[in-house]
């Protein structure tokens, strides 16, 4: 008599066998089902079962079981199927074909990249913690510092070559790029050539930083990361981008969507010098007071949505844009021919008011404490000096101004250089510029991109080119999972490939494998990838 493990149906099921002779033959005889292996291990079915032997049978001795330790092979072979599809063993070996590294620089950046996704944590964790990871031999602490100098230096050919996959194997359609730069600050750090002060999108004014700008397409996949100074202009950004467009990729024209940051003459004149074209946010109140006319006039607006007590407005105004420049020494004016598209939105008036009614609160607040008005950020642009005596300010609410933001409400507008564009090409063209902001909160926050705490601008710059090449991979399986109609957040997907362990347990003197349960979003994941669970012999050889 004996326990019979029986397989069906991705579960394990147990049953008390008893062998007996027929005619000379050996045959099994069930005695008891007892039932799905995961389910008795859960309600300590057999744990009381072997008590119950024990107490029947003072000889039988349940064998001591020790668990020796715990891996996670989903990152290994999940990120490995999508690794081997953009071929980055090639795209590593040609970038680095011309230097002179001796040691396994593909699998130590495959160990960053995995831990950079599953548990971001610093560089000395990812060697502490290597071991946690199925398939990965150990790699040396130099290792994984060292490597960082190398994607320093090619950065520009891992990109060019990983645009190439995205356009040639996944079909990255590049009619429309989204641009935008945000900015990583450094608690603590000294000013060199990379890191440095300016402004800074985190109101980190007090600390260095770097300024990172970033192009992706309207899917949200990364084409090239620009790494700039930290005192570098957001708008100084663009020609760098531009530059990539034109020699790197070989893009000779496209549209480039961005926010009102970029939004200077020059960098629009420069888009134009480059054969592009764009669809940038405009900043209406900076306009002539005759645009500004017209764009507030919402009797001359078309009512194109109407539903679910939101109502949507639009008006195209056809703008010459001004553009003073120097040519051999003298200085003249050209005209950028544009299309300022206006909106207006019920609900987005709605927010407007109310947000701004939020600010009068606290303006009204400020006034009861006396606080100076040493700026006008924030609820203080609604306060006004009265008079001034002996150094101390006269406090009021600014009615004029309150008045002026409130005629703004709902609207919005962005300027078009693409003559041809309809009205519903313009706004999904500029309402998919959400997708490069979550693009960068994605590798902010999910990635943990920083804390930085490294000593050389060239490894502050790999550690970047490393978070980027993360979101390459993230982005690809996000891509594969939306295709199945599966939309998760990164927190989501990285707990389900979290979850995706096995126990490495000694019994009697003999290693074997315990899986977890595979369900779920794990188990979707892995039928999309075609990935299988390994077998428990194979996660104890890797031990």
């Amino acid at each position: 008599m004996f326990i019979k493990k029986t397989r069906s149906k991705n579960f394990t099921y147990l049953s008390i066998v008893e062998t007996y002779r027929d005619s000379g033959r050996v045959r099994h005889k069930t005695i008891a089902k007892l039932g799905r292996l995961d389910l008795l291990q859960k309600n300590g079915s057999l744990v009381r079962l072997g008590e119950s032997f024990q107490n029947l049978a003072p000889q039988f001795r349940i064998p001591k079981i020790k668990e020796l330790t715990r891996l996670n092979w989903g990152a290994e072979l999940i990120y490995r199927r999508i690794w081997k599809n953009f071929d980055l063993d090639t795209i590593l070996d040609q970038s680095f074909a011309n230097s002179k590294i001796e040691f396994d620089y593909k699998e130590t950046v495959f160990l960053e990249v995995i831990s950079r996704l599953m548990r971001p944590c610093s560089k000395l964790q990812v060697y502490l913690n290597q071991r946690q990871f199925y398939g990965i031999n150990e790699i040396p602490l130099q290792h994984i510092y060292r490597v960082l100098d190398y994607l320093s230096d090619f950065q520009r050919p891992i990109e060019d070559m990983i645009f190439e996959k995205h356009v040639q194997k996944f079909g990255m359609e590049i009619s429309v790029v989204l641009y935008d730069v945000t900015t990583l600050y450094f608690e603590g750090a000294v000013p060199d050539k990379l890191r440095d002060y300016g402004f800074s999108k985190d109101a980190k004014f007090g600390e260095v930083q770097v300024v990172v700008g970033m192009l992706v397409d309207r899917q949200g996949r990364p084409i090239s990361c620009g790494i700039f100074p930290g005192n570098t202009f957001e708008s100084k950004t663009l020609e760098a981008a531009l530059e990539s467009v034109r020699t790197r990729f070989q893009i000779k024209q496209v549209v480039i969507v961005a926010d009102r940051g970029i939004n200077s003459k020059l960098n629009l004149k420069q888009i134009k010098d480059h054969s592009h074209d764009y669809v940038v946010g405009c900043r209406l109140k900076s306009l002539s007071k005759g645009i500004q006319k017209k764009a507030l006039d919402l009797s001359s607006y078309e009512t194109f949505h109407e539903k679910d007590g939101t109502i949507l407005k639009y008006l195209e105004i056809e703008y010459d844009n001004v553009v003073k420049v120097e040519k051999d020494g003298k200085k003249t004016t050209e005209i950028l021919k544009e299309t300022i598209a206006c909106t207006w939105s019920s609900k987005r008036a709605e927010k407007d008011r109310k947000d701004r009614e939020r600010l009068i609160l606290k303006a009204q607040k400020l006034l009861d404490t006396g606080v100076p008005l040493e700026s006008k950020k924030g609820a203080k642009r609604y306060l006004k000096a009265k008079t001034e005596q002996k150094g101390t300010k006269d406090l009021a609410l600014d009615l004029e101004k309150i008045q002026e933001d409130a005629k703004w409400d709902g609207f919005y507008a962005v300027q078009v250089s693409k003559k041809d564009m309809g009205r519903e090409e313009i706004l999904n063209a500029y309402h998919s510029l959400w997708k490069i902001e979550e693009s960068f909160r994605v590798m902010k926050h999910s990635l943990e991109i920083r804390p930085i705490y490294l000593s050389t601008p060239e490894r502050v710059i790999g550690h970047i080119v490393l978070c980027f090449l993360a979101f390459v991979l993230h982005r690809n399986l996000e891509l594969e999972l939306l295709k199945e109609g599966l939309e998760h957040s990164v927190e989501k997907i990285r707990d389900a490939i979290n979850g995706l362990e096995a126990s490495i347990l000694e019994v009697g003197g003999i290693k074997c494998a315990v899986h977890s349960p595979v369900d779920g979003l794990a188990k979707e994941i892995l039928r999309i990838l075609k990935v299988k669970i390994p077998k428990e012999a194979q996660l104890c050889s890797s031990f």
